[in-house]
């Protein structure tokens, strides 16, 4: 389990990713801001190896090597207030 600044993320040992917590810039993972209290599954996330939280963005990295970044952008987090996938080289 990692922590952000007020949400958490998870990842369990099928590759799913789980958050909870405040959801004010869409760091959740999902498509609205509404805050969640308990663990719900981020969907269109799947076979996920590493994840990462900043203050108010998330990150996961999946088996194929491709990025995934959700959340508050206005510094270049890396975020576009949806989930967003990006392929990097290896």
């Amino acid at each position: 389990m990692l922590a952000g600044e007020n949400h958490n993320l998870a990842l369990d040992e099928n590759g799913n990713v789980w958050a909870w917590g405040e959801n004010s810039n869409f760091q959740l993972g999902n498509t609205n801001t509404k805050d969640v209290p308990s663990p719900i599954k981020i969907d269109g996330l799947s076979n996920i190896r590493k994840i990462a939280c900043g203050s108010n963005t998330s990150f996961a990295i999946g088996a194929l090597g491709e990025v995934y970044s959700f959340g508050l952008n206005s510094n270049g987090e890396g975020g576009i207030r949806k989930l967003y996938k990006q392929y990097i080289n290896k």
